[in-house]
């Protein structure tokens, strides 16, 4: 089962999304606070629900945990991006497996290593 965790600068919490809705291990938010801390960017460890949608049953979607995870972080990073839905389920694992296939495409016919594209 995939979960996500984001954090936003400057603010006082980690979101955590876990599409079956289960609750964050509050250990986490410590554990996360000491490994990700330094001193110009100090972190906090509360952990909060974020929004993400629930996975499996009368919602469709389900297996889909790792897809979920994948788009709660792409809307933290993109505002604005549509939400993971298990009634669209198919669509978003088209759209990660497209965009797998793009990248190896891209990465056997490019020139040089990755670290100078």
């Amino acid at each position: 089962h995939f979960t996500a965790f984001t954090h936003r600068v400057g603010s006082d919490s980690f979101e955590y999304g876990d599409s079956m809705h289960d609750s964050p291990d509050l250990a986490v938010g410590h554990l996360l606070q000491q490994s990700l801390s330094t001193k110009r960017v100090p972190l906090p460890s509360a952990v909060v629900s974020g929004t993400i949608n629930r996975q499996g049953g009368s919602n469709g979607g389900g297996g889909s945990c790792g897809v979920a995870s994948f788009n709660f972080i792409q809307r933290h990073i993109t505002p604005g991006r549509r939400m993971w839905a298990g009634s669209m389920a198919r669509e978003f694992r088209d759209e990660i497996l497209g965009n797998l296939i793009h990248y190896s495409v891209l990465s056997q016919e490019s020139v040089g290593t990755a670290n100078q594209w």
